[in-house]
């Protein structure tokens, strides 16, 4: 059955604007835009807003489920719900032995059909990290080796999209131009890299920052550390998280003035917590406190973000970005990074029909997922 929406306004598949245009749906895909199309099913969507939907590439779950633990579904389902149509499931460390049952699991799920948001690969944040930048991760002593690499990719059969590596570990740069080799994004996070450590990596091939500024040495005018090396090499893209709580606004600024639109990537960070109410929750052994919509350790460490994409577009646009801009930041830019650009991303014909539709204030009236209407 073909679908037409009519009276859209179109983010642009730039995302430098909009353009007024009806779009056509078949068989999941868009198949064209512009007008006098016929369709079976129409939406009106006149005075609303088109945009691609949301591409989460670091997650680590929701609603009281974690990737590579048990009800995936769960987790997709509420993701789907919020607009999120394609995520990269992120693991933190653990023993090469238990990440790669969790990939296992991961790669299972997506071998599935379902109406939920698709599984576009995974993220790797570890196990190759500082011990003195783990965040709120429990450092499981995994060696930074080729062959502990190889097994974790080996295990991922193709899957692994993105992974966060601390550049001062030994055998990280042979490391970095392995992963390289072997098609995965090599992302400079976690660490308490000098600057010269963090060039020589993106000399090696890392051309990314996992959750910029968090978990990563501080900025120093005399030693710039891995910050001084992400935000001015213009090869790197930067992650952000952007609840307002891990970054003041003025720092996403920052980086966006540094790196330009198209080096940001808006990603959640988002744990099993999110969605669920303030309280005391264990997560994979952890205690976790949530209070007022933040999560943190027992010792007082943020650990992770509680808020989904959607929610933090929102204050994204009360801070002056259009809805263009978020679409760059949150679809095309993120599609991109993880060579996913020729499925999803934008609206345009030959995409997958992942779309939002939406009104001014990015208040989400439709969600259509591979041309089905889900919400």
């Amino acid at each position: 059955m073909k679908t037409l929406i009519k009276n859209a306004r179109v983010v642009l598949p730039d995302c430098s604007g909009y353009k007024n245009a009806d779009v056509l749906i078949e068989n999941g895909k868009i198949s064209a835009l512009g007008g006098d199309f016929t369709a079976e099913r129409v939406i009106n969507a006149s005075g609303k807003y088109l945009l691609p939907g949301l591409i989460d590439i670091h997650n680590h779950g929701s609603v009281g489920a974690f990737f590579g633990g048990d009800n995936h579904e769960k987790i997709l389902d509420f993701l789907a719900k919020k607009g999120i149509t394609t995520v990269l499931p992120t693991l933190g460390v653990q023993s090469i032995e238990i990440l790669e049952e969790r990939i296992e699991k991961i790669l299972e799920l997506k071998n599935k059909k379902t109406n939920a948001t698709r599984i576009g690969g995974i993220h790797l944040e570890g196990p190759f990290i500082s011990a003195e930048k783990k965040g709120a991760m429990v450092l499981d002593s995994v060696d930074c080796t080729l062959q502990n690499f190889n097994r974790l990719i080996d295990a991922g059969k193709g899957e692994i999209k993105l992974m966060a590596i601390a550049p001062e570990r030994g055998n990280a740069l042979d490391v970095i131009k392995e992963g390289v080799k072997r098609g995965v994004r090599m992302s400079l996070g976690h660490t308490m890299a000098t600057y010269d450590e963090a060039i020589k990596a993106i000399k090696a091939g890392a051309n990314h920052a996992t959750h910029t500024f968090n978990a990563m040495r501080s900025y120093n005018h005399r030693e710039p550390g891995v910050l001084g090396a992400v935000l001015t090499e213009a090869s790197v893209s930067c992650e952000v998280i952007c609840d307002m709580v891990h970054l003041h606004p003025t720092t996403i600024e920052l980086i966006r003035r540094t790196k330009g639109i198209d080096k940001m990537i808006f990603i959640s960070d988002s744990v099993m917590i999110t969605g669920l109410p303030d309280g005391e929750y264990v997560y994979d052994g952890q205690i976790r406190i949530v209070k007022n919509g933040i999560s943190r350790t027992k010792d007082g460490v943020i650990a992770g973000s509680c808020f989904t994409m959607a929610d933090s577009a929102k204050k994204l646009l009360n801070f002056g970005y259009s809805i263009a801009d978020i679409a760059r930041i949150g679809s095309l830019n993120p599609a991109q990074a993880v060579g996913l650009e020729k499925e999803v991303g934008t609206i345009e014909a030959g995409k997958s029909a992942d779309i939002l539709i939406c009104d001014n204030r990015l208040n989400i009236e439709q969600i259509i997922l591979g041309g089905e209407t889900i919400l």
